[in-house]
């Protein structure tokens, strides 16, 4: 049986406690970001470009290194 705070929607159900968070650092991640810039993230593991910041650049190494810190 499931709970009737879930059925009716209640924010607390799955998925939805991580969006503000996520959404803050993806905020994060555009603030930081540079038209004119010539570093961008990439994944030291398997070189791949993170999704959220998958098409941004930015003005510098230290800039880009800190955009996904919390």
């Amino acid at each position: 049986m499931e709970r009737s705070d879930r059925a009716a929607g209640d924010d607390r159900s799955e998925g939805r406690m991580s969006e503000s968070p996520l959404h803050a650092l993806r905020d994060r991640i555009e603030t930081l970001a540079s038209e004119s810039g010539s570093y961008y993230l990439v994944c030291a593991r398997c070189g791949d470009r993170p999704v959220p910041a998958a098409r941004l650049r930015f003005d510098s190494r230290a800039v880009a290194r800190a955009s996904p810190q919390t």
